[in-house]
């Protein structure tokens, strides 16, 4: 190590250097002379000793204190660094008088400028004519263009060693790390679930996660790569949903910029990248959200012959009726009864349970923590006519023995495979009218896309019907029922004739099974 040494005037300072120098303890200067008999690494050569760059410059001590260094142009032309003395003289360039707190950080400092151009001149010289000439015509053109060569390399130079350190991996080799750090932090389950299925279909349809990590150090580049993603989706064409994927997308890839091997990107050019505004501006509009569609008298009666008709025991899964009936007359959401996708056989603690239906004492008890709005369901089955009845004959049908069973063992695609299947059977109750209003009996009925929310928007729209109409109930029972205080908007029908509202929840099981026997 340099031991920082005092002195009095300008001659002092040279003899303690002088003395400094003679001990010959600069690490450089003996890696110099190991090097002498090995020209093959003429970069350590070059190193210049500080002996040598004491002959370059002037040390002295200035009135304010400090030390200031002082180049010796003569001395400079001598020794060949003509690139040096041209910076002298241009504006902007190396100082000619620089001032440093010690004379070791002044010495130092000229001897490190003075190896850099020595190694350079070096590369310079090795240089071939047609590198040279090569070189010359680019700066030329960029001059020509109005771009200054010197910030093009610098800028350039910044890019490339950016794109040097950052690791050649594909987003999708962090994704399991990623993904796993995500379940041991305990997110909604729901969270992880939509992160799961992202990561699927970002692989399969646009190869997104094939994709280094690189193609995120530049934002144009990175956002194009965005955009194509979301155009290979067309399950992402909903504005929700997009905002949903964009920003889950964003994230991990910042969380790749945090580990050791994301160093070079930067998280302001993700955040630029990923702009909302921009990236949704490059797409098509996002489709209309679909219409919630409430179910004729004639197809609940179906719904009901359906139970019957794939009537099962606890054995066989059983609980299509604790099914129809929680989704008909009380709008229950779909993951109350089946679980979070993908998630029925661990889920059973998120699901409504017969033990929260007192049909003796006729009441119902929902906890808060199995409801999404967080304010619990409490309330007598009177509230709504004949649920009472529906809940007695649903519990008969599915031969209930345990007072914790659920109200529905089937997955939601069991149930969904069971009545698409029923339906195409019966179109002359479930078949759909085309643009002109025409039905096709030919034609493949799909439930999900034929008919949306079909059993839950039925509850709510004959509901409010009825709350807007009569003083049986009011529109905060049917919100609180459903577990839904802000979608009453976007179900379709609000205007329904109040006689069909009454004939709904007029139905009652032991009639139906009359009619229908």
């Amino acid at each position: 190590m340099y031991k920082e040494i005092s002195c009095s005037d300008a001659s002092s300072c040279q003899n303690e250097i002088d003395k400094k120098d003679g001990k010959d303890d600069c690490p450089t200067q003996n890696l110099g002379r190991k090097r002498e008999s090995n020209n093959s690494i003429r970069s350590v050569d070059l190193a210049m000793t500080r002996r040598e760059a004491k002959a370059f410059c002037n040390i002295s001590q200035h009135k304010t204190g400090r030390v200031r260094r002082r180049w010796l142009k003569r001395e400079l032309k001598k020794g060949g660094f003509h690139a040096l003395l041209a910076r002298l003289e241009a504006t902007g360039g190396e100082q000619q008088e620089t001032y440093h707190s010690t004379q070791k950080e002044a010495i130092e400092s000229a001897r490190s400028i003075l190896s850099s151009e020595r190694i350079l001149g070096q590369a310079e010289a090795e240089f071939s004519v047609v590198r040279r000439e090569q070189i010359f015509a680019q700066a030329l053109e960029l001059e020509t263009k109005g771009i200054d060569p010197f910030v093009a390399m610098g800028r350039g130079a910044a890019e490339l060693e950016k794109e040097r350190t950052v690791a050649n991996k594909t987003l999708g080799h962090y994704w399991p790390k990623y993904f796993q750090e995500q379940q041991d932090l305990k997110i909604d389950p729901r969270r992880l679930s939509h992160l799961k299925s992202m990561a699927k279909k970002l692989q399969e349809s646009s190869g997104l996660m094939s994709q280094p990590i690189k193609v995120f150090l530049e934002e144009k580049g990175a956002r194009r790569v965005i955009i194509n993603a979301f155009k290979n989706n067309q399950q992402w064409e909903a504005k929700a949903t997009r905002s949903r994927v964009l920003s889950g997308l964003k994230l991990f890839v910042e969380w790749i910029a945090e580990t050791e091997d994301g160093e070079g990107l930067s998280i302001a050019t993700i955040k630029e990248a990923f702009n909302a505004d921009r990236v949704f501006r490059a797409l098509p509009a996002p489709s209309a959200p679909r219409e919630n569609v409430a179910a004729t008298i004639e197809q609940v009666k179906s719904l009901v012959e359906f139970v019957k008709h794939h009537r099962l025991g606890p054995k066989e899964h059983g609980g299509l009726a604790g099914w129809l009936v929680a989704k008909t007359f009380m709008g229950c959401r779909t993951d109350r009864l089946h679980g979070k996708s993908g998630q029925h056989s661990k889920s059973a603690e998120h699901v409504w349970r017969w033990d929260h239906f007192d049909i003796e004492a006729g009441s119902i008890n929902i906890p808060k923590n199995l409801t999404k709005n967080k304010r619990g369901i409490q309330m007598p089955m009177s509230r709504f006519p004949n649920l009472k009845a529906w809940l007695a004959w649903a519990r008969k049908m599915d031969r209930v023995t345990e007072s914790n069973a659920r109200l529905c063992n089937y997955s939601d695609t069991a149930v969904g495979d069971h009545f698409n299947k029923w339906v195409n059977e019966h179109k002359e109750v479930w078949a759909v009218a085309d643009g002109r209003g025409k039905i096709d009996l030919r034609r493949t009925i799909t439930v999900g896309k034929s008919y949306h929310n079909l059993m839950r928007g039925s509850f709510l729209t004959y509901g409010l019907a009825i709350a807007h109409n009569t003083d049986h109930w009011n529109v905060d029972d049917v919100s609180r029922m459903m577990d839904d205080y802000k979608s009453h908007d976007s179900y379709k029908d609000i205007g329904i004739p109040l006689v069909v509202a009454k004939a709904y929840f007029g139905m009652r099981p032991d009639e139906l099974d009359a009619t229908l026997d």
